[in-house]
Parts: structure tokens; C-alpha cells; sequence
């Protein structure tokens, strides 16, 4: 199930802005939902870079890496929570995402 969810396309495009930073309404994050959603849409918006040709071959490898781990810890610690979006993310997983955004938003 955990899986599904994760490769569920999620698009956001209200808390993104168009340079590809996330605004501060997507950095609102309480459950593990809601930090998904905020990661996935700096990753849709990195792609939408990527796509246009305006990340370097060693920023997609950087970006892909960080973008790995932060799927891998955000699995095991929804696990330990049985599986449920909706419990309260806990801070060092609110803390991966925002870093996940910045990195994604800061690769060229």
C-alpha cells in the first residue's frame, strides 16, 4: 500500500512557484501527507527542469540521490506509523522534505 501511495502523481501547482521554490503555503506541513505533497511538488518542478534542459548531468545525479534517500526514509519512518498519511509527521521527516525542496530547487 505504501508503496501505491508514493508513485500516486500529486500535483500542486498553487504551493510552487514557477522558479522553483516552494512557497510558504506548501512548507505548512503537520501529517505525512502533507510533507509528500510538498516534496513531490519540488520534485515535479525539478523535472519540469530537467525536461527543459536546465540541470547539468552531475545536478541530476545530485538531485537523484538526495531525491532516493529521501523516499527510503520517508517509507521507513510511514511504516513505523503503521501506514497512515494522516499521523502527524515527525520533525526530522518535515525537515528531510524541506531540505529535499531546497536541494531539488538549487541543482543546475
Amino acid at each position: 500500500m505504501v508503496l501505491a501511495v508514493l508513485a500516486m502523481p500529486v500535483m500542486l501547482t498553487s504551493c510552487a512557484s514557477s522558479d522553483g521554490t516552494v512557497t510558504q503555503q506548501a512548507a505548512t506541513m503537520t501529517t505525512f501527507k502533507d510533507t509528500w505533497a510538498v516534496a513531490l511538488a519540488a520534485y515535479d518542478l525539478y523535472c519540469e527542469r530537467v525536461a527543459l534542459g536546465k540541470v547539468s548531468a552531475e545536478g541530476e545525479l545530485k538531485a537523484d540521490a538526495a531525491w532516493n534517500l529521501f523516499r527510503t526514509t520517508f517509507k521507513q519512518a510511514l511504516t513505523q506509523f503503521g501506514s497512515n498519511l494522516n499521523s502527524p509527521a515527525p520533525p526530522f521527516i518535515q525537515a528531510d522534505a524541506r531540505n529535499i525542496a531546497s536541494t531539488l530547487s538549487s541543482v543546475r
